[in-house]
This record gives structure tokens, C-alpha cells and sequence, in this order.
């Protein structure tokens, strides 16, 4: 059984409100990616089935009429993912400096990404099936359709495989597990779960990035995809099969790592 790791006296309690907020994003974000390993299994083993994103698993989830009901819960739950992410960017007092304004400004943009995940759930509730690999093309093919479009497209390409290449950075070379209230032999059970989990969301991050580069380079829209359209084109190679099963491994780990951090995180916003 797992137990707390003590902690100085005199450190200062966070806010109930902004840990409860903490703990559901995490648990909710960990929900989801449970549901996208499955579905990375289900289309190892049957062919008939697809892998989906996020935004795709919600949505193949929520088209069963017992599934609707868990709609609103993960729009609550992203939306409080969201606004930690958001308070933690303008409270973090950890580093001074560009390194500061640089990770608050990270952070920011995962406030935002989950704010518009939150919008394509909140969607569903009236219909509208949005954030999936049509509406990534389409978006792009604006973009390649102004000026300097195909540049601005590359950029963000650059920006989305800088993420993820950061990510696996973190996972080899961080410590993920430093937040955890957890004694340090807990820590070293979880650290496998947080590694590959990590890392595996990291390589499809960067692999989306590769894919929007290409799409730049070439100009064509239908090159761009979401993490979904990346687990289908994967699938797709000669070891197509095996790579469904190693991303469902991976999006488990990552999934177990969330509810562990839902459980077990230090909840302090100046020091995210």
C-alpha cells in the first residue's frame, strides 16, 4: 500500500479548491487516454476497428447511448485541467527569469489546447463532431491558402515536434515523479509508468510534428494528422500490428501515471 511521503512542517497548504481542481484534470486526462489505448488495442487485434485521439475516443464513446453520459463529466474534468494548467502558468515562482516566463508560457498553451478540447466535447452534447483528422486538413489547407502560409504551417509543425521531442527529453533525462508525495520506493514503481508513458505520448507528438512538416513542404493539406491519422498511418507499415500494441502499452502507462499524479501530487501552483 502506498504511503505519503512526509513533508516539511512549514510548507504552505494549497488552496482545496485549486487541488481538487489539480486532481479531477489529472484523473480525467488519464480517463481518456485509457480509452485511446484501447482503441490502439482493439485495432492491433481487429482489423475492422481504427485507433482514435482523444477527441476521437470521446466521440466514438459518446455515440453509444449509455456513453453520452460520461460527456459532460470530461468536458467538467478537461475544463478544471485546463485551469490548472492556466493558474499554475501565472503563480509558478520556481525559476526567476527567461526559463520562468518560458515554462509559464508552455503551460499556458496546454491550458489552451485542453480549453479547446474542452470546446469539441462540449460539442458533442449538440451534435457537432469536430478536432478529428477532417477538420486538422482543413485548417491546414487555409493556412496553406494565405501568404507565407506554408511557412506559418512549418512553424507550427516545428513547434508541435519541439514538444514532443521535449517530452521524451523529460522522460529519460527528467524526473517526472519529483511532484509525488510518495516515499522513494513507491516512486521507483511508478517511474516505469511514467517513463514509457511519457515517452510514448512524446514520439506521436513528434511523429504529428513530422507529419505537419511534411505537409508544409509539400503543401498539401492531407498530410497533416492528428494523433489518430498517426496511429492509422503507422498501422498501415509492415510492422504496423505490433506498433498498435506497443502505443496501447504506452497510452496505458500514461493513463496509470495520471491517476497515480491525481492521487499523489503535490498541489502547490508556484511550484508546479
Amino acid at each position: 500500500m502506498m504511503t505519503v511521503a512526509k513533508t516539511p512542517a512549514l510548507r504552505a497548504q494549497p488552496s482545496p479548491a485549486v487541488s481538487l481542481i489539480a486532481r479531477l484534470g489529472y484523473a480525467t486526462r488519464g480517463t481518456i487516454y485509457l480509452l485511446v489505448a484501447g482503441f490502439a488495442a482493439a485495432a492491433a487485434l481487429w482489423p475492422g476497428h481504427r485507433p482514435q485521439s482523444m477527441s476521437g475516443a470521446v466521440q466514438a464513446v459518446a455515440s453509444d447511448p449509455l456513453g453520452v453520459w460520461l460527456v459532460l463529466p470530461i468536458a467538467a474534468g478537461l475544463a478544471c485541467l485546463a485551469a490548472w494548467f492556466a493558474i499554475a502558468a501565472v503563480s509558478r515562482r520556481d525559476f526567476a527569469g527567461p526559463k520562468r516566463w518560458l515554462l509559464s508560457l508552455g503551460m499556458l498553451g496546454d491550458a489552451g489546447i485542453y480549453s479547446g478540447f474542452v470546446l469539441i466535447v462540449l460539442g458533442l452534447m449538440v451534435g457537432r463532431h469536430g478536432g478529428g483528422e477532417r477538420d486538422l486538413q482543413a485548417w491546414t489547407a487555409w493556412l496553406l491558402g494565405h501568404p507565407f502560409g506554408r511557412w506559418l504551417v512549418g512553424g507550427i509543425a516545428l513547434v508541435v515536434l519541439g514538444a514532443g521531442l521535449g517530452l521524451i527529453g523529460w522522460a529519460v533525462l527528467g524526473d517526472p515523479e519529483r511532484r509525488l508525495e510518495m516515499a522513494e520506493d513507491e516512486k521507483r514503481l511508478v517511474r516505469p509508468f511514467s517513463r514509457a508513458g511519457l515517452a510514448g505520448r512524446g514520439l506521436a507528438v513528434a511523429i504529428a510534428g513530422g507529419y505537419a512538416l511534411a505537409a508544409a513542404i509539400d503543401v498539401n493539406p492531407r498530410e497533416a494528422h492528428e494523433l489518430g491519422g498517426v496511429l492509422t498511418q503507422l498501422r498501415g507499415t509492415a510492422y504496423g500490428r505490433g506498433l498498435m500494441v506497443l502505443f496501447a502499452l504506452v497510452f496505458a502507462a500514461s493513463a496509470v501515471f495520471d491517476f497515480v499524479t491525481a492521487l499523489y501530487r503535490r498541489v502547490d501552483p508556484k511550484r508546479p
